[in-house]
């Protein structure tokens, strides 16, 4: 690899072991877990979680023997992250404008695993496909780590202004907020189906309740109950949507307590029952 050029790194991983610092970089991993020390914070990598590293930052991880891992690391050079970092933080007409992305500098990464979205996680199962049965070619190659890298730098985006959002005088205080919020956010959005009491997120947090409370709101601008149900109504829609699966199961999958609650909850938030809604942008889409 050479210097200052982009690259990704697939297939089973490279090192048992390994310590030290390198460039900007991305790292992820499919089909089970790497524990990172990046610094003196401690992060499980893999199928649900994915984490930035500055450029000259230490960090220090091994991975199991005898396990079914893919390795999905970017190395980021400067160029393409700085192009795609400003590209991120412009508006549309801006870019249109003036294309010119030089010069607008480097980001310091906020180290905390970031959810892999589920756009991400269908490009990595394309290019995973891809390079095993050995007919990715570079083009492919190309365009599916340009993706990769614009939807981790978005998640980073998302966790940087959740970090602003915060307020305290020290940055490592900051930094721990948030960390702790989107622990609990990452613990419902695996088990969506599963009901979060306050007291339950605040314990997974790490956080007395009343605290917990006070910090969700400040990092995503909602309560907790707000924000779960946000989720929920978002998955109801994936499923109606997407599947053929009965209204009353898509209740049951995203958390709501029987169908008629999701019912008068969906026709309250949408302005149609689940089936109507299904019908009409099920039209839409053909």
């Amino acid at each position: 690899m050479r210097e200052n050029e982009t690259h990704i790194l697939l297939g089973p991983p490279f090192h048992r072991h390994w310590r030290g610092a390198a460039g900007y970089s991305i790292k992820a991993y499919a089909g089970g877990d790497v524990l990172f020390r990046i610094g003196r914070q401690w992060c499980r990598i893999g199928d649900e979680a994915l984490v930035l590293v500055n450029a000259g930052q230490e960090y220090e991880f091994q991975t199991p023997a005898d396990s079914g891992l893919f390795n999905f690391t970017i190395f980021l050079s400067d160029a393409d992250l700085e192009d795609c970092w400003a590209s991120l933080g412009r508006s549309e007409l801006a870019l249109l404008d003036d294309p010119v992305t030089k010069g607008a500098g480097l980001p310091e990464f906020f180290v905390t695993p970031l959810r892999p979205s589920p756009a991400e996680q269908e490009t990595r199962r394309r290019l995973r496909e891809l390079a095993e049965s050995r007919t990715l070619g570079a083009a492919e190659r190309t365009e599916a780590t340009a993706e990769l890298i614009v939807l981790a730098l978005r998640a980073q985006c998302h966790a940087q202004g959740q970090l602003r959002r915060v307020r305290a005088t020290r940055q490592s205080t900051r930094e721990e907020v948030v960390r702790r919020v989107r622990r609990a956010i990452d613990a419902c959005e695996a088990d969506i189906s599963k009901s979060f009491s306050l007291e339950d997120m605040a314990a997974i947090a790490c956080m007395e309740k009343h605290h917990f409370l006070r910090r969700f709101k400040s990092v995503t601008g909602e309560t907790p109950y707000q924000f779960l149900l946000g989720r929920r109504f978002a998955r109801a829609r994936d499923l109606l949507l997407t599947s053929d699966i009965a209204v009353a199961e898509v209740a049951q999958r995203c958390g709501f307590a029987d169908p008629a609650t999701f019912s008068v909850a969906f026709c309250r938030r949408h302005g149609l029952p689940p089936q109507a809604w299904r019908r009409l942008h099920s039209t839409e889409r053909r």
